[in-house]
């Protein structure tokens, strides 16, 4: 079974596969992103440390390049 993954506000994704965004953005391995907006087919991300540029990550490719690390809890 695969595992769907969306991105949520408020939660901390780490890029574990790097790739370049339809900009020429380069996401590498290891970076740590956070959800600013949602846009139709693609995720706009920025970068914890607030330096460098936001990445569009689509949202179909989401789950093969990132994983949360503080998932919020669906109580």
């Amino acid at each position: 079974m695969k595992l769907k993954i969306k991105a949520q506000p408020g939660v901390t994704y780490e890029c574990y596969r790097g790739f370049t965004d339809n900009m020429g953005s380069r996401v590498r391995r290891g970076q740590r992103y956070y959800m600013m907006s949602e846009w139709r087919d693609f995720y706009y991300m920025h970068s914890v440390s607030r330096k460098g540029y936001g990445k569009a990550a689509p949202k179909k490719e989401f789950a093969a390049h990132f994983i949360p690390l503080n998932p919020i809890d669906a109580a």
